[in-house]
């Protein structure tokens, strides 16, 4: 039986994670929004960034619905 090496898609393709450097990114506007951003880089390049928000303002959907 053959081991599984888990791939994550980035701007190169298909590549192990094992290959990646992992790091992460907070911001947090206090009242406003906390974003964390998680960065996978290959050889100091920038490979995968993947951004996760939270909003204390609530988006006013009603009014964007038309819109869309």
């Amino acid at each position: 039986m053959t081991e599984e090496i888990p791939l994550i898609y980035t701007s190169k393709g298909n590549i192990p994670i094992a290959d990646l450097e992992h790091s992460v990114r907070w911001d947090i506007q206090e009242g406003r929004y906390i974003k964390f951003t998680e960065i996978h880089t290959l050889n100091g390049e920038v490979v995968r960034e993947s951004p996760h928000i939270f909003s204390y303002v609530p988006l006013d959907i009603v009014s964007e619905q038309g819109e869309i």
